[in-house]
């Protein structure tokens, strides 16, 4: 059972203001859903029009509670007012005019991430845009459909999902889940660093989520608190898979960020999928320090403490996480934790003993931190970037990749599921049978996952930050540099 998410609505009812109307809702002295209170609003207005609810303030949290249906509301907060969403568009046309924009929330090297609200649905999720002109200039557009390929074929609780994909005249558009909970680094941030059981529950949980991809033959490359965000429960998603690459062998693609790159990719020896495993390790140690081990302002020193394993252990760590810590740091990856027999070593360790893997893999565990609700999880950063609204008028063209995939969303919309060719000048072509979604949608009806109707339509098938101002931006001046050196 998920936990409960409260909203106190102050008082023995509720204010819904639908257009220039403002309605009063009874509440009930026991926990209601967010479903209840829309229909009720839909019920005392006669308008079935009315598909959402949410806050005038544009708390993320909770307006991604009142997003889902099923969420049960309890008290913890104090809410006396919300706004009615009242439905603009029919269908599930895969376009930006489907979308409203909500705020910026996030910034990459090509791309730009929007809060968006879905106009037929009312459903909230993040959308991912990727600059045509600026990937192309980079040579980057293997690796965007790539990401897209890799990310077609993945569904686990504790990664990000892709609901959809399509592209404008100057732009690739990925629509995801929405995580209101922000980057584990933001609140890394301002923690500074997390108790054992704390940083535990976290590394418990993207344990899992890496255990799955390397099932799937998948090597992510680029975990980093930045890259694992927080849902509405406060439980994690491991995004961005813009790095992440099929493992077929030895690897040698220089890539990753600088402070979590392992010795054998900093030698240029060769790797597989230790390198997440030293991922593992380096996320553990920041969550509990404060910092990446090794960490140096300067990159060069950052990378010889890497290759030489020079990582201080405080006195204040137990001497089982230290040991654990090592082990998945290890600079001879043949050595490393995790290198012969998988996640299950990790399992093993006496830091990791007593956990219950089935309940947290069923989010029956509550994390330490819950996210904040009365106020954003989002660096200011993006929050105040201007909107580009001409954006969200772009056409849609058949290109590269059109894909959607019908399931419940934790905005609680359902989708179509579309998908084609993958093709750029011939180079990346592949048969739509050979997609990794048919093997997924096989797997889903075999279990009976997201209802009795899964059909395929045809498309077109052509195609941050640590503690303190001075280091934050440092630390982003290293990113660039390294970028520079790929």
């Amino acid at each position: 059972m998920g936990q409960k998410l409260g909203i106190d609505l102050g008082r023995n009812y509720i204010k819904v203001h639908v257009n220039s109307t403002e309605i009063a809702i009874g509440i009930p002295n026991h926990p209601f859903t967010s479903g209840w209170l829309l229909s009720e609003t839909q019920r005392i207005t006669q308008n079935n029009d009315i598909i959402g609810l949410r806050t005038k303030k544009g708390l993320e949290v909770i307006d991604t509670i009142l997003a889902c249906p099923e969420k049960s509301i309890s008290s913890k907060i104090s809410i006396t007012s919300l706004e009615a969403v009242i439905k603009q568009k029919d269908g599930n046309i895969l376009s930006l005019e489907m979308y409203q924009p909500i705020k910026v929330i996030g910034n990459g090297g090509f791309c730009k991430v929007y809060m968006v609200l879905n106009k037929a649905t009312g459903g909230i999720f993040a959308m991912k845009v990727m600059n045509k002109e600026f990937i192309a200039e980079k040579n980057k557009t293997e690796q965007v459909l790539t990401e897209l390929r890799i990310m077609e074929g993945l569904e686990h609780p504790f990664i990000t999902t892709l609901h959809s994909a399509f592209q404008t005249p100057n732009n690739y558009v990925m629509i995801l889940d929405f995580c209101p909970g922000g980057e584990l680094f933001f609140h890394l941030q301002r923690h500074t660093r997390f108790s054992e059981d704390t940083a535990r529950f976290y590394f418990t949980e993207l344990c899992l989520a890496v255990d799955y991809l390397h099932k799937m033959n998948i090597i992510h490359r680029d975990i980093k608190p930045e890259n694992i965000l927080l849902d509405v429960e406060g439980h994690i998603k491991l995004i961005d898979f813009g790095s992440a690459t099929e493992d077929k062998g030895l690897n040698m693609t220089f890539c990753g960020s600088p402070e979590y790159l392992s010795p054998e990719m900093l030698k240029r020896d060769g790797y597989g999928k230790s390198v997440d495993f030293y991922s593992l390790g380096a996320i553990l140690y920041e969550m509990l320090v404060g910092r990446p081990p090794g960490y140096n302002e300067s990159i060069e020193k950052m990378y010889k403490n890497k290759i030489s394993g020079n990582a201080e252990m405080p006195a204040f760590l137990s001497l089982n996480v230290r040991n654990l810590i090592k082990g998945l740091i290890e600079c001879d990856p043949a050595l490393r934790i995790g290198s012969q027999n998988g996640i299950k070593e990790i399992k093993e360790h006496p830091w990791m003993q007593g956990i219950n893997w089935r309940d947290i893999l069923e989010k029956k565990v509550f994390p330490g931190i819950n996210p904040n609700l009365n106020s954003s999880n989002f660096e200011d950063e993006y929050t105040n970037q201007a909107i580009n609204h001409s954006l969200f008028r772009e056409p849609t063209i058949a290109s590269e990749f059109s894909f959607s995939i019908l399931s419940k969303t934790p905005g609680c919309s359902i989708f179509e599921l579309s998908t084609g060719v993958l093709e750029e000048e011939g180079e990346y072509s592949m048969p739509i049978s050979s997609l990794p979604t048919r093997k997924k949608l096989r797997s889903v009806e075999q279990n009976n996952q997201i209802g009795p109707a899964v059909k395929l339509v045809k498309v077109c098938p052509k195609i941050k930050q640590k503690k303190g101002v001075g280091e934050s931006k440092m630390k982003a001046m290293l990113r660039e540099k390294f970028k520079n050196m790929q």
